[in-house]
């Protein structure tokens, strides 16, 4: 993850993080994540 995204969430190595997006799946190659949201969780139960 970029440090433009880090930042402003206050991450770290080692936090909990969400990430919300879709698949796209191309046959033959490697698939993509398109992130639509991260989230830094609050605590190691948040799901």
């Amino acid at each position: 993850m970029d440090d433009d995204f880090c930042k402003p969430m206050g991450l770290k190595a080692g936090d909990q993080v969400k990430v919300m997006g879709e698949v796209d799946a191309q046959r033959g190659k490697s698939s993509n994540i398109d992130v639509v949201k991260i989230e830094k969780m609050a605590n190691r139960n948040d799901k």
